[in-house]
């Protein structure tokens, strides 16, 4: 893996980390712990996977399809692996992934 799909994947877990310790608060707040360990092992093999299909086809709908997959692996990942409530999941997987594209197209070329 180089040294920019690296750092991608470091600000990428940063920064949903990050969005995550701001959603979980309150009565959700005994389940941080799941949804971190979750966040952190579900983009440990969705934002390589990404990385290597946006290479391979460039361009806005196979960006969009890519992260349509990736937002509802990544729900599936706090829903079923940590077992969080079908809402705070989808919150977590809308609002960790909303950072992250948004800086992609951003940053795009």
């Amino acid at each position: 893996m180089s040294a920019y799909l690296l750092g991608t994947l470091a600000v990428t877990i940063v920064l949903e980390l990050l969005v995550l310790l701001l959603t979980v608060r309150g009565s959700d707040a005994p389940r941080r712990p799941a949804a971190l360990r979750t966040c952190l092992f579900a983009n440990l093999f969705t934002q390589p996977l990404a990385s290597y299909l946006v290479m391979l086809h460039p361009g806005g709908v196979a960006f969009v399809l890519i992260e349509v997959g990736v937002l509802t692996t990544e729900f599936l990942a706090y829903l079923l692996s940590g077992r969080l409530p079908m809402a705070l999941a989808l919150r977590l997987a809308i609002r960790t992934n909303a950072i992250t594209i948004a800086l992609s197209i951003w940053l795009a070329p």
